[in-house]
């Protein structure tokens, strides 16, 4: 049960860095940068992390321009850690 537990800590800290990795690419696309292999990159990042980001967008409210639901991703991914963590001990 443990090591599932240690595979599911794993699994949680790679969907962490894809988010901040999409999150870091979103600004880049913003400032303009339009090259095709950095296109595809971001476009593969967005649809690995959008599994995850496009529930909790549907649930959160409208802002003008801001996508909070990244940053809702991050704090339910943190809650998730900490109850596996404890889980653990």
């Amino acid at each position: 049960m443990d090591s599932l537990l240690v595979l599911l800590l794993r699994l949680l800290d790679i969907i962490w860095i894809a988010l901040i990795i999409r999150a870091i690419l979103s600004w880049v696309v913003v400032a303009g940068v339009r090259n095709d292999v950095f296109m595809r990159f971001y476009e593969a990042i967005v649809g690995l992390t959008e599994i995850i980001v496009a529930p909790i967008r549907r649930v959160l409210p409208q802002t003008s321009g801001i996508d909070l639901s990244v940053l809702a991703a991050f704090f339910l991914i943190l809650l998730l850690r900490l109850a596996i963590a404890e889980a653990l001990t």
